[in-house]
């Protein structure tokens, strides 16, 4: 749905032999007397040494690259040795189930999408440490220089089109949403959204589809995107997610925005910036309820 070594610190085991000297010279004296002497000396010298140097180093080697242009339609692995690019205008549909393995790099170019269909499901669960980053191609920043123009470009707002979950039962957890006109949209049943990064996007999470439940939004960061949250009225998103960094602000529209009816119990409790609604209407059996507003009823 397209909308929008081993350092080994080569230090070679150093014998250190001292030269040690073996000499044996003879000694003669003489004196005002009669009679003469001879004497006799020796030295002897030895000397060993030894030195040993370990070292170790660590780095990154370079990605392989992996052009994806076909759509998913058997049970595959995505693996964090590779950078998956998803080239420019194009579309790519996951049929089946993908897993995307922690510290993986996804780079999509302008105008591309990738597309979770009815049949399709995406496992992306990174962690702390090793998130699974969604980016532009453009972006030397994960995953090195992919497109190999060294300094030549750099990557911006709105560089690839969207990243679409329709299908149902796909996680993305410790994820980065990077650069995108839509970073994530959400229009299926049974989809969690968790600890995730949405940065730079013209909208980051585009929740905003009805009809779709089991939905969970929790933990996530939206910063410095045009619109952070767009919100069925019916999904909490709740006080979990944050919506600033103390580095680079929050988002130009500071607000979880929300549209539609509200068909059931419904909690917001965020309180750390505003819900915008344009709902008109609610069915006489749904409740809302919020922190800084009596029970609407």
């Amino acid at each position: 749905m397209k909308r929008s070594l081993a350092l080994t610190c080569a230090l070679p085991i150093f014998i250190l032999a001292a030269c040690g000297s073996n000499s044996n010279t003879p000694g003669t004296s003489t004196g005002t007397g009669t009679g003469t002497g001879t004497g006799t000396g020796t030295g002897t010298g030895t000397g060993t040494g030894t030195g040993t140097g370990t070292g170790t180093g660590t780095g990154t080697g370079t990605l392989t690259r992996i052009d994806v242009t076909d759509n998913i339609d058997v049970v595959t692995t995505w693996y964090a040795t590779n950078v998956y690019v998803i080239p420019d205008g194009a579309t790519v549909y996951v049929n089946a189930g993908l897993t995307i393995q922690a510290g993986t790099v996804v780079k999509l170019g302008a105008d591309s999408e990738f597309s979770v269909q009815a049949g399709g499901q995406i496992n992306a669960i990174g962690t702390t440490i090793y998130p699974i980053v969604f980016t532009s191609l453009r972006d030397d920043g994960a995953g090195g220089d992919t497109n190999g123009d060294g300094a030549f470009s750099s990557p911006g707002m709105g560089d690839w089109y969207a990243i679409v979950a329709s299908g149902n039962q796909s996680t993305f957890s410790y994820c980065q949403f990077l650069y995108g006109t839509y970073g994530l949209q959400l229009s299926a049943k049974n989809l969690t959204v968790s600890n995730d990064v949405f940065y730079m996007n013209t909208t980051g999470l585009d929740a905003s589809q009805p009809g779709s439940t089991g939905v969970s939004i929790v933990g996530n960061t939206f910063y410095a995107n045009t619109h952070a949250v767009l919100a069925d009225s019916n999904y909490a998103v709740d006080s979990t997610n944050v919506f600033h960094y103390k580095t680079f602000g929050g988002n130009t529209f500071q607000a979880i925005e929300v549209a539609g009816d509200i068909q059931t119990t419904t909690v917001w409790n965020n309180t750390e910036v505003a819900y915008t609604s344009t709902t008109q209407t609610r069915p006489p059996t749904s409740t809302l309820r919020s922190p800084w507003l009596p029970e609407w009823s």
